[in-house]
């Protein structure tokens, strides 16, 4: 693959005129990558929104090989961690020795033995799929360009890692679903039946097993689109997708009623004035539709009807008859496949919910009515109601509480109207996430225990002021303002007045000055320090960057002009040029202007 990636693609200096353009409001991500893959295209898409933020996907004979993105960075150090391939503290080892090496980070947890090429090959897979999944969560109004046997990012990365066209068409649709698109296909099938194709490779695409399970109801026979959905015990949102993803990627086809087979389904772009409340809402209406093209957006279910499991060869072994009324309706355990994917879901979804805000929780659209809300969250609840997990999943049992609370608490944000519009504007400000808001907590906490701590300083409480001002640091260790504190604390202690530990403090205002080189507080320590040491000449430096910095400082105001008298050299004080502010603050600028 990548001997022929190399006799293909020009290089940047030979970029040639774009092929073909579009937008994504017409041809959304998953439309892009099936054409490319049915094609066997070779060159890069590049992406530009209205935002002016950027992409480009590299494609070597129709699948993803390379993606980058102007923002936000996924680095592939943080998908290994996730991936379990590394822990926390190998993760931070090699970011510190990353500058210093001058090497990909990949090729030096490799030379070092943290990982091996064959899990290098997967994170850098992974790494690709969730820029695909940025990627799809574009505003619809980006446009592209496709460069035909051009690469635009041969100076970017490893050589390319291509992953299945397949599995990134999945991962694109249930990442931001082109909603008109999938409306249009769906209503293409609802007079006749569909089945899977027999030449379809399902394990392609990443389905889990329980998605696989029912997706096999249309290997073993033809059915009908609401018979398909009323029969499937997943979420039908889910489900529809499910439906259009095969059906674009030619893995199922329609069924005549002599049973033989009438070709692949026709898929045509659909009108921009489609509506999508139909197909957005996953909960069934009970009042059939006024004609059969309409049943594609709300599907009737009866109200009685018992759902068995498919019988699936190699998943599941259940009884296929019927069950009646009095009959033993104990249920069996659910496969060991099927626990195992089910408990990485959930361990998952605890680990990232807190990075999620409201929406993407339950997700559903911002522009989604309380209505549709509602809807999703009832069906999300019997998935994720931690009572209605089965024995064998007990040990993860407060993980999937942790997110049905989540859950539960976007749903009465988000169906409340005071409460979503106080909402909305948190998200505004930058504090949409319970992660951010957590950040946004520790930043005020900290800033509460560094105000207490500088009190307590004056008042000569040195004790008190270490233990707040180290409660500071702890909630907000990238204020270089509350490393310069604890640093001079520790150096007020007998037993670091000497040169050794003197300098270890040193250290740690240098530390304080990388993160913020305006910290008047690290300079002026500093500065005190030195003096300690007897460099003079250092001091005097510190105590005039404090001065150019504070012109009212008046401690190193005292100390140049007793520095002066000593006969050191005049000072030569500039006013510190001032940081323009942001054009616009975020919630952090609002609470502290620095």
């Amino acid at each position: 693959m990548i001997e022929i990636l190399s006799r293909r693609l020009m290089s940047a200096e030979l970029r040639p005129a774009p092929t073909s353009s579009g937008q994504l409001a017409r041809t959304p991500l998953p439309h892009l990558l099936v054409y490319a893959s049915e094609r066997q295209l070779t060159g890069t898409f590049e992406f530009r929104a209205p935002d002016s933020s950027t992409a480009t996907v590299l494609v070597v004979e129709g699948q993803p090989a390379k993606a980058r993105l102007s923002t936000p960075p996924i680095y592939l150090g943080q998908v290994l961690l996730e991936l379990g391939a590394i822990d926390a503290p190998i993760l931070d080892a090699s970011l510190r020795d990353l500058a210093a090496e001058r090497k990909l980070h990949g090729s030096m947890l490799v030379d070092r033995g943290a990982i091996d090429d064959g899990m290098l090959a997967l994170g850098l897979r992974t790494q690709v799929l969730r820029k695909l999944q940025h990627i799809a969560r574009m505003p619809a109004a980006t446009v592209f360009e496709f460069y035909s046997d051009y690469d635009g990012l041969s100076e970017f990365g490893r050589e390319p890692t291509p992953i299945d066209a397949n599995a990134a068409v999945w991962t694109a649709i249930r990442e931001q679903p082109p909603f008109e698109h999938v409306k249009a296909a769906l209503e293409r099938v609802t007079q006749g039946r569909i089945r899977v194709s027999k030449t379809a490779q399902l394990e392609r695409f990443g389905f889990t097993n329980e998605e696989r399970r029912w997706i096999e109801l249309l290997r073993m026979k033809p059915l009908r689109l609401d018979a398909f959905f009323a029969s499937a015990e997943i979420n039908e949102r889910i489900t529809r997708l499910i439906v259009y993803c095969l059906a674009i990627t030619k893995q199922i086809e329609m069924v005549s009623p002599d049973e033989r087979s009438s070709g692949s389904i026709p898929i045509s772009e659909p009108s921009s004035s489609s509506k999508l409340r139909e197909l957005r809402d996953s909960t069934p209406s009970s009042n059939p539709p006024s004609s059969p093209r309409n049943a594609v957006g709300r599907v009737p279910l009866k109200r009685e009807r018992v759902r068995t499991a498919p019988s699936i060869p190699g998943m599941v072994e259940e009884h296929s008859s019927p069950r009646m009324p009095g009959a033993d309706r104990r249920a069996s355990p659910p496969p060991e496949q099927f626990v195992d994917t089910r408990r990485a879901e959930i361990i998952e979804r605890a680990q990232n919910i807190d990075k999620q805000n409201y929406f993407e929780m339950l997700g559903v659209s911002v522009d989604a009515t309380i209505e549709e809300v509602k809807s999703t969250y009832f069906v999300l609840a019997k998935v994720w109601h931690p009572d209605r997990l089965p024995a064998a999943l007990v040990d993860v049992k407060d993980s999937c509480a942790r997110v049905f609370a989540r859950m539960s608490e976007a749903h009465q944000t988000l169906t409340d109207e005071d409460k979503r519009k106080r909402y909305l504007r948190l998200m505004k400000e930058g504090g949409e996430t319970p992660e951010q808001q957590q950040e946004i907590a520790n930043v005020l906490g900290a800033s509460l225990q560094f105000q207490k701590a500088e009190i307590c300083l004056r008042k000569n409480d040195v004790v008190q002021a270490e233990e707040l001002a180290r409660q500071a640091l702890e909630m907000d260790p990238q204020q270089a303002d509350y490393i310069a504190l604890v640093a001079w604390l520790e150096a007020l202690k007998p037993a670091s007045q000497t040169n050794d530990a003197t300098q270890e403090q040193i250290a740690a205002l240098d530390r304080a000055l990388k993160i913020n080189e305006r910290c008047e507080r690290a300079y002026f320590y500093r500065a005190m320090l030195y003096k300690r040491q007897h460099r003079e000449g250092l001091a005097f430096k510190d105590f005039q960057k404090v001065a150019e910095l504070n012109p009212k400082n008046i401690d190193a105001q005292r100390e140049l002009r007793l520095y002066e008298m000593r006969g050191g050299p005049p000072r030569r004080i500039t006013p510190y040029p001032s940081q323009p502010a942001p054009s616009k603050p975020g919630l952090f600028q609002k609470f502290f202007k620095k």
